[in-house]
């Protein structure tokens, strides 16, 4: 699932950080699912709920960064036939 920022970001995020259900905040993703922040130069991906999987990311064009000024491509990797999840994100460049 690719996650598009709206607005093209002048440097990309350093930080990437993939909150799991029920996980605390960080001080780089101080927000919560319901409410997601990220602190400056970085992505955070605030996880809603996943059934029969994990989430990645991975980088879009091969060039050596997971997360570019424009965005990311998330997956899941299936435990399961019917692996799923939703989510919320915040971003800062």
């Amino acid at each position: 699932m690719p996650i598009s920022f709206n607005i093209l970001l002048l440097e990309r995020p350093e930080g990437l950080t993939i909150i799991g259900k029920g996980e605390p905040p960080t001080g780089e993703c101080p927000g919560t699912v319901g409410n997601p922040q990220a602190a400056s130069g970085n992505l955070c991906i605030y996880v809603g709920g996943l059934v029969g999987g994990t989430l990645f990311t991975f980088d879009p064009d091969n060039s050596g960064d997971r997360v570019k000024g424009y965005g990311t491509i998330l997956g899941v990797n299936p435990d399961t036939e019917s692996a799923s999840g939703y989510g919320t994100w915040a971003v800062t460049g």
